[in-house]
């Protein structure tokens, strides 16, 4: 047996009526996803936590073992090392290994989004408009690339078939002469 008596533990179901109403002896009948139902007190009911946002990059780490043997307790584990300061991964479809570092406040926000479920933050965009360079009719011109394989670099007005909002990841390839003018996207700007 996995559980013997005495042992706490955390039952995820969904409130289906709490009785009596005058809560003279408070508990509730609570279903879990097979349809069983569960008898605990109220005041031993405890609420859904609101899911911590977390770096794209740590979702591609969680993720990086798709199809592998891994589950969650492995991935606790890793982050519960203190020894452990940064964590590595295959980047998908290539054979290039990436590492992020993070910060030992990281760890349990980590943990958490494991054992609750998390959402992936937005990444903040950048854009690298040109100095005293403008097109014929006046537009701004900006850092441009056809595509993110491309490794060439060249200046073009605003156009949604160019890629010209990099990620800060992204912004560590452009060349150093243009990185001194970078600007942040605002978050109601179109990329």
């Amino acid at each position: 047996m996995k559980y013997k008596v005495g042992d706490e533990v955390l039952v995820k179901g969904k409130v289906y009526r709490t009785e009596p109403e005058d809560n003279e002896l408070p508990y509730s009948v609570v279903c879990n996803d097979n349809g069983v139902q569960i008898w605990p007190y109220l005041d031993n009911i405890v609420d859904p936590t609101e899911k911590v946002k977390v770096p794209k990059w740590f979702d591609e780490w969680y993720h990086s073992t798709d199809g592998y043997d891994n589950n969650d307790v492995q991935f606790i584990n890793i982050l519960s090392d203190t020894d452990i300061h940064e964590l590595r991964y295959l980047e998908h479809g290539t054979a290039k290994i990436t590492t992020h570092s993070f910060h030992e406040q990281d760890r349990v926000k980590f943990i958490s989004a494991i054992i609750n479920g998390y959402e992936v933050e937005k990444e903040k965009l950048y854009r690298i408009p040109l100095p005293n360079l403008k097109t014929s009719d006046g537009y701004q011109q900006y850092l441009s690339r056809r595509s993110k394989r491309n490794g060439h670099w060249f200046a073009s007005r605003r156009q949604s078939n160019l890629i010209q909002a990099f990620t800060k990841a992204e912004i560590e390839q452009v060349p150093d002469a243009y990185k001194q003018y970078v600007v942040e996207v605002e978050p109601d700007e179109n990329s």
